[in-house]
């Protein structure tokens, strides 16, 4: 018991604790648990609430990790209309023959996230399924987002769970296309899709861990990169950046490589 106590006096970490006190009994015994009934008893409950103590601890880690995660992605600007609720949706996205709506991802259960379970928050975020198993149009980069690491990706649907409840219905989408969901975006995915096998780990360092953030997690190409009239990026002028007529804000969006000449060019308008 002297290790247990002498961890608790370091204010040693609640899985060492657990483990040393593992470790105890195995060393008092079967037949010594038999005669002390009250120790079994009390090891028992303390082994409990360690457990649950570590629960909360590592819980805790991987909400800050998410929130890390989080920032990285912009905050999710795409579900916040400028001056409006933080991530209550409703902002507004051009489309062809008609408009899309983000939708409200805070933890409200009627509008919101907040009766979806993980699995469903994550199928929406890197495959574009719907709760109801219809498509998300892809105005929604989850084609990027499929590359994400599930370790981030598992922390980022931790902190989206703790996002205060907003009431606040999505507006439907308007389109002019019929079939829209049904036939158009399996269609346009099958043509111009481009999903990724997602790792179980990060990259941690190095150009690689950058290239991972700008195509997976910060998305810095969504914008960036201009589009066709009906939404395909131009990969040619990747980050290149893009005018009101070409990009998924429908507003200049400025060039970030480092290339001067094709900067002049955007300058002038010849890409838009």
């Amino acid at each position: 018991m002297g290790i247990i106590v002498s961890l608790l006096g370091k204010r040693a970490s609640s899985n060492e604790i657990f483990y040393a006190a593992l470790r105890f009994m195995r060393q008092i015994g079967v037949a010594m648990m038999r005669e002390s009934r009250w120790l079994f008893l009390l090891l028992f409950f303390f082994l409990i609430h360690s457990v649950d103590a570590w629960s909360q601890e590592h819980g805790s880690d991987l909400v800050q990790r998410g929130q890390y995660i989080f920032s990285l992605t912009g905050g999710c600007a795409c579900h916040t209309v400028p001056k409006g609720t933080f991530n209550a949706g409703a902002r507004a996205f051009p489309i062809p023959l008609g408009k899309v709506y983000s939708t409200n991802i805070t933890q409200d259960k009627e509008t919101g996230l907040g009766s979806w379970a993980d699995q469903q928050i994550q199928d929406a975020i890197v495959k574009g399924i719907r709760r109801d198993g219809s498509n998300i149009i892809p105005v929604m980069p989850y084609e990027a987002y499929s590359g994400m690491a599930e370790e981030d990706l598992k922390a980022l649907i931790a902190y989206l769970k703790t996002l205060k409840p907003v009431k606040k219905a999505t507006p439907e989408l308007e389109s002019g296309a019929p079939l829209t969901r049904s036939l158009g975006i399996p269609t346009y995915l099958k043509i111009f899709g481009r999903f990724s096998n997602s790792p179980a780990q990060a990259p941690k360092s190095g150009i690689e861990r950058g290239q991972y953030l700008v195509e997976h997690v910060s998305l810095c190409g969504d914008c960036h990169t201009p589009r066709n009239f009906i939404g395909v990026p131009n990969r040619s002028l990747y980050l290149a950046g893009a005018g009101a007529k070409t990009s998924p804000l429908g507003e200049d969006i400025p060039n970030i490589t480092p290339d001067k000449e094709r900067y002049r060019q955007l300058e002038t308008g010849r890409y838009r």
